[in-house]
């Protein structure tokens, strides 16, 4: 099933699809270039994470006392409206701090030259979920937003590793507490049942063989890094799927993953996030067999995925649709336009349903299907309106889109020639018959496209972004 896809067959339409699935969309000049290119090299260059902007880190990192945890014991001994006032403030700092984060990684996706990288960390941000809302420091979140970054295509088990030891994670699900006598069995249960496992391939003594691994695994006193700490850890024998041992967290990790339902759960997550859901048991038999090949060595493996024919099949070729944050980016990129504003971006992410840094619950964001409900497919219409037009009012929304970059005057020289200019950079696909004749009586309403004003682009294009059809890569 992973066989490689021939050569004759790589062309625009699959190139805008590893564009769009190993990144976030690009415009027509770089899906044409892609396609000129040999397949392998174009997969090669996505997965090599080298030599990227310089970006930096978020401004806020380099305040001092920033992975300072707050010290509870001196609040409490406060008066009252001392402690709440110094608490307000902190409350108001990390939300600056977080607006600022949630705008610097979105405009790494829309700029970077590595999209496959800030793909990944994407996904993984949705595997191991973390929220602000509990974990409440910006630092931990942007400290474990960079793991999931330099570790985006590495070793599963040193990813894993490194989530377990993660301050955010640790807050989390209620580690840092976690002490011999009293284990707490939150990130044990979540490591198995939601990060390498699945339910139903473990069994409760397990959860608590592990939680007990995990003992001392918790945070520096003073700041939001991990620390182990021996007296906190039960060093006893522990009974792990058939094992005994003396178990700590690294060598529990070990035992779990060695599991045999543990390669085909992340290989299905995996594949699902870039192909399709529900990949057929074949597939995820060859899928997690090739991952046991690589040692857990997720770049090789990405790179047999990306090149496979199963990739490119008609089942997941157009079928996915767009989770918020791929809409948002993709719609910059293909557009060659900037994004908005950062405090404009995160609420139109909020109202579509997936505001970074907050997933709902500890399974991250659901996907697919409840990415459109009759709600956020009425403000991805509108969000669409405000990208292309703007927006008047009290809070201006100023266009992002140049429609002299989006349709060039060389391609106004006829109906059919700016249809199908607007048409692939839009959709990036052919169209069925029915969808070519919406564009054509949307244009038909229009002057010839010489005479066209930059408001007759911005309609034609809010037009087709306002389609159930731009909602699909």
């Amino acid at each position: 099933m992973l066989t490689t896809l021939p050569k004759q067959r790589w062309n625009p339409v699959l190139a805008a699809h590893l564009l769009n699935r190993a990144g976030f969309g690009a415009d027509p000049a770089a899906i044409a270039a892609a396609a000129a290119r040999p397949h392998a090299e174009v997969v090669d260059e996505l997965l090599d994470f080298s030599g990227d902007l310089d970006f930096g880190p978020p401004t806020w990192l380099a305040e001092d006392g920033v992975a300072e945890r707050p010290n509870r014991p001196a609040l409490r001994s406060l008066p009252e409206e001392e402690r709440q006032k110094i608490q307000m403030e902190w409350r108001r700092r990390e939300a600056e701090r977080m607006t600022e984060l949630r705008a610097w990684w979105l405009y790494r996706m829309r700029y970077t030259k590595r999209p496959l990288r800030e793909k990944l960390a994407l996904f993984w941000h949705g595997h191991f979920a973390t929220s602000m809302e509990k974990v409440r420091s910006a630092y931990c979140m942007y400290r474990q937003n960079e793991t999931f970054r330099t570790q985006a295509a590495g070793n599963w088990r040193t990813l894993v590793e490194a989530v377990a030891q993660d301050p955010a994670m640790l807050i989390y699900l209620d580690n840092a507490q976690s002490r011999t006598g009293s284990p707490n069995e939150n990130f044990a249960r979540e490591l198995m049942e939601l990060f390498t496992l699945g339910e139903g391939h473990y069994t409760e003594d397990d959860i608590k063989a592990a939680a007990r691994s995990f003992t001392g695994w918790t945070l520096a006193p003073d700041t939001f890094t991990f620390e182990s700490r021996p007296r906190m850890h039960d060093g006893g024998l522990k009974s792990l799927f058939g094992q005994s041992g003396a178990f700590d967290g690294s060598s529990a990790i070990q035992v779990i993953l060695d599991q045999p339902a543990a390669a085909p759960w992340i290989a299905s997550k995996l594949w699902s996030f870039f192909a399709y859901a529900g990949p057929e048991p074949g597939l995820v038999d060859e899928l997690a067999g090739r991952l046991r090949e690589h040692r857990y060595e997720l770049k090789p493996w990405l790179r047999e995925v990306f090149l496979s024919e199963a990739f490119y099949a008609p089942r997941a070729l157009h079928t996915q649709i767009k989770s918020p944050v791929q809409w948002l980016v993709g719609a910059a990129r293909s557009l060659e336009a900037p994004l908005p504003a950062g405090p404009q971006c995160a609420q139109m992410l909020r109202e579509l349903g997936q505001e970074l840094f907050a997933p709902p619950n500890v399974k991250g964001w659901d996907g697919g299907p409840t990415w459109i409900t009759a709600t956020t497919l009425f403000h991805r219409y509108n969000f669409a309106g405000y990208l292309v037009k703007g927006r008047p009012g009290r809070e201006l929304v100023r266009p992002i889109v140049d429609p002299a970059v989006a349709l060039p005057v060389d391609q106004r020289t006829s109906r059919d020639t700016a249809q199908r200019a607007l048409a692939w950079r839009i959709f990036q696909r052919p169209l069925r018959d029915q969808d070519q004749q919406v564009v054509a009586e949307t244009l038909a309403l229009l002057p010839e496209p010489a005479k066209w004003t930059d408001e007759d682009v911005r309609k034609v294009l809010h037009g087709m972004m306002s389609t159930p059809l731009y909602q699909l890569i």
